[in-house]
């Protein structure tokens, strides 16, 4: 019995000891792989969306969309005073939902919160009391009941102007001159029903509604400002090849009656004129795309002045910014020449997509 648990036994369990090994190591590798990969997609997908974002903010400063990826980043890098950071915040939807993640579970940024929503709230129910005297009635009960301070300064307003069916609403009114926003929508939010009313009434809020007065505070802003350089110097490079995105600038074009008579007025050659009127009303999409069809259309001694005037002619006051992703037939190639990332982990690396012309495209490229 005892030569039943020898060595044989011990290289056997051994055996499949190993085997289990690597049975789990081939399923978690390639899902770690893959896994990391979808990461890496979901934020090539986020950092091109800020990056239309910036190009964005940028156009409206510059009045043109910025060409160089290094220049648009610098743009914010060096607004030291943080002049555009608000904005940003407001037109980048990640940018927006990673503040409140980074400070958003402290007790004084909600305190902010409530303060900012209960404040913005009150100033539209300023203008609803006007017209509904009913919500202004229930408003005065509630205060009267709940706070005998506010009651104070509603009771001579009411007595005043009895049996004014306004008088609720003057009263709310006054109210707002001896207390503030805040203050009035926490009393009132101690009664459940109303509570319920003013919430539906409750303006849709985002971060870059709290952040001025949360960063009156020196903590938050320090935490807030280091993450917004982090934020913006991660913004230049795709995650899986850590290569820079690359930006492209251009119009539209349309050879119209504008540029024909243009032509006509300068008294072009009419040869010429003739093959300017084979593109009559055909759109040509970017400046490279226009370039290549006119030189193609027309000789270098034709394109000298003919040239000018069709480019400014035909060149459309549209412009559109183009944010490509760097991942190439390069990259996919390294990836299936690494044995271990793709005979051990099967991993497949495809582009993660573009946004063109201000629209976002994420099919494979």
């Amino acid at each position: 019995m005892a030569e039943a648990t020898g060595k044989g036994s011990i290289i056997l369990k051994l055996i499949i000891v190993i085997l289990i090994g690597v049975l789990a190591a081939a399923i978690m590798i390639p899902k770690q792989m893959w896994d990391q990969e979808a990461k890496n997609t979901e934020t090539c997908h986020q950092r091109m969306n800020s990056l239309l974002s910036a190009e964005l903010l940028f156009q409206k400063y510059n009045e043109k969309y910025c060409p160089n990826l290094d220049t648009l980043l610098a743009f914010f890098q060096n607004d030291v005073e943080k002049k555009y950071e608000l904005e940003f915040v407001q037109l980048d939807t990640f940018l927006n939902v990673q503040l409140m993640k980074l400070v958003g579970e402290e007790s004084i940024v909600k305190s902010i919160m409530d303060s900012v929503n209960w404040d913005t709230t009150y100033r539209d129910i300023k203008k609803a009391i006007e017209i509904d005297y009913f919500l202004a009635d229930a408003m005065v009960n509630v205060a009267l009941k709940h706070d005998t301070r506010m009651a104070r300064v509603i009771k001579p307003v009411l007595d005043a102007n009895y049996g004014d069916k306004m008088a609720p609403t003057k009263a709310m009114q006054e109210l707002s001159n001896h207390f503030s926003n805040y203050e009035i929508m926490k009393v009132l939010n101690t009664d459940d029903s109303l509570a319920t009313v003013l919430r539906q009434m409750a303006p849709d809020m985002d971060m870059a509604d709290y952040l001025p007065k949360i960063k009156q505070f020196d903590h938050l802003a320090s935490r807030i400002d280091s993450f917004y350089a982090d934020f913006l110097d991660s913004l230049g490079t795709c995650p899986t090849v850590m290569k820079p995105y690359r930006i492209a600038v251009g119009q539209i074009y349309k050879v119209n009656d504008a540029v024909i008579e243009e032509l006509e007025f300068r008294k072009i050659p009419v040869e010429i004129i003739e093959k300017v009127k084979t593109l009559k009303d055909k759109t040509i999409v970017g400046d490279l795309a226009f370039e290549e069809t006119i030189n193609n259309l027309l000789t270098p001694e034709e394109l000298t002045e003919s040239g000018e005037i069709i480019r400014s002619k035909a060149g459309s006051t549209v412009q559109f910014a183009n944010i490509y992703c760097p991942l190439d037939s390069t990259d996919i190639l390294r990836v299936e020449n690494n044995w271990w990332k793709n005979k051990i982990g099967g991993l497949k690396l495809v582009n993660h997509g573009k946004i063109y012309q201000n629209e976002k495209n994420w099919e494979i490229q």
